[in-house]
């Protein structure tokens, strides 16, 4: 069945049906788990050695070692790796009994393989010539395994006179031959896996590198454009308030914002611009922001929903929307009109500027509710290009009353202060009004 296929010193290639199994290895033990193959490389070349069969068991580490020179190939099977795994899992066999195992090879030759610890015993991966080179080798195998005070098991046929189990086989070891028993290069660099590793980072790398430039492409063009925005935003207030500010000043709420007297003409405005009536829809209040104005409208009889978006269309600026509510009864437009930009108010004590606007109010008897703001977050001042804390303290008011906003704030001094909104309802052909504002200070 099977024939000696190539000989050379001490290293035998078999064949085993289609498999090509190799004895003659040169095992050492290797100490270094997660650095395997970099271990064997090392004794590889410092042995002139360049195939390596690996055994990796709980306990023990093993490479055998063989020259190409001796018609060994990649891909070929280490009889002794089979040879282990075939016999060591066995069932009641440790893998830490010692053990010998020898079998005939064709041509009146024998395999033998002992193991100690679950380790391949040194020079003891061997073919022998004859049945009495065989016998010696196992009786020599015994005597120095059996020293140690454990029982040896050994595995071997009649002939050679020595325990009378014949199990191990040619076509046994072909049939428990696997990958994990092939023989592979040792290449004196880098790994295959190791140059996947390499070309893996290196991808990495490169993927990384153009992550990067795309980000900072990105990032450079929202800076661009953050700061078109702050020269628009800058050339803005000084259109609106005739003041030349500094960038930074941009980070102070009130710079961007109307002033009192701008707010309160921006929404007389928007009061003007919104009629009473829209086809039978009456107008039943108004919200006004620095940002435009919401006209809220109720249907009367007969009025319809199709008469009203028609009306207004007509009635109102281009861009107005229109938004009927769910009831189809009540409606709202809104119109996007900018007010002016205040500029920015020179500080002052924010405890004064409190107390100066309350008793302004408290003189007409209108009441007012003034409640600290907490400073905007480094978050919302990075926005501005910053994220210096606020130097400015602000406090929030809301002020309802029957008199509008400009005779409320008659003969008041607005610095520091800012309206923000200004709503008007009408009940019973009345006019009722709720302001909401913030005041800065130090």
């Amino acid at each position: 069945m099977a024939q000696t296929q190539a000989h050379a010193g001490s290293v035998t290639v078999i064949s085993a049906g289609s498999k090509s199994l190799v004895s003659g290895l040169y095992w050492q033990t290797l100490s270094q788990p997660q650095k395997v193959m970099k271990e064997a490389r090392e004794i590889g070349k410092r042995d002139g050695m360049d195939i390596v069969a690996i055994r990796r068991l709980p306990t023990i580490i093993q490479a055998g070692f063989v020259r190409k020179q001796a018609g060994v190939q990649k891909g070929m099977f280490s009889l002794a790796s089979i040879v282990a795994d075939l016999l060591l899992r066995k069932e009641g066999q440790s893998t830490l009994d010692p053990l010998i195992a020898a079998f005939a090879v064709g041509d009146g030759r024998f395999a033998i393989v002992a193991f100690k610890d679950g380790g391949v015993v040194p020079d003891s991966d061997v073919v022998f010539q004859t049945l009495e080179q065989a016998q010696e080798a196992v009786r020599a195998l015994y005597a120095l395994l059996s020293s140690k005070g454990k029982e040896v098991t050994v595995y071997a046929p009649p002939e050679l006179e020595f325990g009378g189990d014949a199990s191990v086989t040619l076509a046994a070891l072909e049939k428990a031959a696997a990958r994990e028993h092939k023989l592979k290069p040792l290449r004196f660099g880098l790994s295959r896996r190791e140059w996947e590793l390499v070309a893996a980072a290196v991808l990495a790398l490169i993927s990384s590198a153009i992550a990067f430039y795309v980000w900072s492409e990105h990032e450079r063009e929202r800076q661009e454009r953050l700061e078109q925005l702050r020269l628009a935003e800058l050339a803005r207030v000084k259109l609106d308030s005739g003041q030349n500010v500094l960038p930074a000043a941009l980070v102070h709420p009130w710079t961007t914002t109307p002033s009192v007297p701008a707010m309160i003409a921006h929404c007389e405005h928007a009061a003007r611009s919104a009629p009473l009536y829209v086809s039978a829809w009456e107008l039943k209040g108004l919200n006004c922001t620095p940002s435009g104005f919401e006209a809220a409208y109720v249907r009367l009889p007969r009025a319809t929903v199709l008469d009203f978006r028609a009306a207004a269309a007509s009635a109102f600026p281009p861009g107005a929307t229109v938004s009927i509510q769910t009831d189809a009864n009540q409606a709202t437009v809104r119109v996007i009109s900018k007010a002016p930009a205040g500029g920015d108010d020179e500080m002052a004590d924010i405890g004064f500027r409190v107390d100066s606007l309350v008793s302004h109010l408290q003189k007409q008897i209108i009441p007012i509710t003034v409640s600290p703001k907490a400073p905007p977050s480094p978050g919302e001042l990075g926005s501005q290009g910053t994220t210096q804390p606020p130097d400015w303290a602000t406090a929030t008011f809301e002020i309802t009353s029957d008199w509008p906003a400009d005779s409320i704030f008659r003969g008041f001094d607005t610095r520091g202060v800012r309206l923000l909104e200004q709503s008007t309802t009408i009940k019973e052909r009345k006019l009722s009004y709720s302001m909401k504002g913030e005041i800065y200070g130090k």
